[in-house]
């Protein structure tokens, strides 16, 4: 016996679910989530062809052996992933670079591909 505001309710033993209606929540569950990633993926195609039709403002090329422009590429994204590690190649690299913050033409390659996520 159970009490609820001072009356006394019979206890009621739920009734356990068969195999075959285990087997239908089952199923109805399965397609309840299958349908909410359809909705979802549906809705991130629409935004990506969304944003394909946005027009794309130019972007003006960047001079990637000018020390000065990678310390600000770095320091325009100071929570990334891989931050600590541009800070430190920025360090080591102001120690190649002229008095001008010109580093010399044989470390271009090396340049993009490090800092490529910030390009």
């Amino acid at each position: 016996m159970t009490t609820i505001d001072h009356i006394a309710v019979p206890h009621v033993a739920e009734a356990k679910p068969t195999a075959e209606e285990l087997v239908v929540q089952a199923a109805l569950a399965e397609a309840r989530f299958l349908d909410s990633v359809r909705r979802r993926v549906a809705w991130q195609a629409e935004q990506a062809a969304r944003l394909r039709t946005l027009p794309r403002a130019p972007r003006t090329p960047l001079d990637l052996l000018d020390v000065a422009v990678l310390e600000r590429l770095v320091a325009e994204h100071p929570t990334a992933p891989r931050a600590a590690e541009w800070r430190a190649f920025v360090g080591e690299l102001r120690e190649l670079a002229d008095a001008d913050g010109r580093l010399p033409e044989i470390v271009d390659r090396l340049v993009a591909v490090v800092f490529d996520e910030l390009l």
